[in-house]
């Protein structure tokens, strides 16, 4: 493009001389006309393909770009369908109050939880005489929690979160052994996950039978929920069971301890508990347990806010690698 110009440029003044001066042309000024159009044309052609690349590379961008604006947008979607199922209300039970709070480490996570309140029917047995034996039936109301964390992070583990909080509402409806429970999910989850990139699900599951205030639990690979007696000491809740998900037919063992007024339960994720520090030591289940201990004297509301502030402090506020999830009931 640019010797064209040039070329032109020189026949151009050459014929002004000619004009002016009438001097001599050993060149026709029909030739400058020609370089002089071919130029012209030369940079309508180039115009022309610039814009072409423009638009071609306008395009692109769009097409490439395309899948990452869906993708994002289904990414939001699913994040307020979380937030959905862990914004629940918390049950209205007289005597019980409830804390709660999920933080999840990426846009979507897997922690989850949920609350089951049922009527159960129950016959308890009378004997009045030597022989003789009488069958009362009476009205228990019981509430079910469950804390569980999907193992992955991304879309899939956010499917199978809002699958499992789901199922746990299902079952626990159907069911007031938590090992049935438990039996049941892992039956379910066995067909949901096999063919997805999540491997398993931990849980912890516990019905409080709201009339005697009496506790039962099983626990699926999950960390064990803490008991912060009104004495203030604090035992850990264990029972025995493997993942859901993995295992066909596998057994879970189901425990029950007595509960008072005044105690706490601390259900959690172990996003919590292995959260890092700068050194890369864990805030650890002792860690753990002395801030309980510290907060004792505090609401439930504040003892929650404290504990993931706490966990942010040890941390000093880095990006958390881990869902965080807590949920406190207390028996008022």
């Amino acid at each position: 493009m640019l010797p064209i110009l040039i070329i032109s440029l020189i026949f151009f003044i050459l014929n002004i001389g000619y004009i002016i001066f009438n001097a001599p042309n050993f060149l026709y000024p029909m030739t400058t006309f020609i370089f002089f159009i071919i130029f012209v044309y030369k940079y309508i052609v180039s115009i022309q393909n610039q814009e072409e690349r423009m638009t071609e590379e306008i395009n692109h961008n769009f097409v490439q770009n395309l899948p990452k604006q869906r993708l994002l947008n289904e990414l939001k979607m699913a994040k307020r369908v979380q937030q959905a199922l862990l914004l629940v209300e918390s049950p209205n039970i007289n005597g019980i109050n409830i804390a709660k709070k999920c933080i999840p480490a990426d846009n979507i996570g897997g922690d989850f939880y949920s609350f089951i309140c049922k009527d159960f029917d129950q016959m308890s047995a009378q004997h009045r005489s030597p022989g003789i034996v009488k069958y009362i039936q009476s009205e228990n109301k019981y509430l079910g929690v469950v804390i569980g964390d999907v193992a992955g992070h991304g879309v899939s583990s956010a499917l199978i979160m809002a699958l499992s909080a789901g199922l746990f509402s299902e079952i626990g409806k159907r069911h007031y052994s938590p090992k049935k429970v438990l039996e049941a999910a892992n039956r379910d989850l066995m067909r949901y996950i096999e063919n997805s990139q999540v491997t398993h699900v931990t849980a912890f599951y516990g019905v409080l039978n709201v009339n005697t205030n009496e506790f039962h639990y099983s626990r699926a690979g999950h960390p064990n929920t803490l008991l912060q007696k009104n004495t203030n000491d604090i035992i850990e809740l264990e029972s025995n069971g493997t993942f859901l998900g993995m295992f066909d037919n596998i057994q879970f063992e189901e425990n029950s301890i007595q509960l008072n007024k005044g105690d706490r339960l601390y259900f959690y994720t172990d996003g919590i508990t292995e959260a890092k520090g700068p050194n890369g030591d864990l805030f650890g289940d002792e860690r753990l347990k002395d801030s309980i201990q510290k907060l004792k004297h505090e609401p439930i509301g504040t003892v929650l806010h404290q504990l993931f502030e706490e966990v942010d402090l040890y941390t000093q506020y880095q990006k958390a690698t881990d869902d965080r999830s807590v949920v406190i009931l207390e028996l008022g």
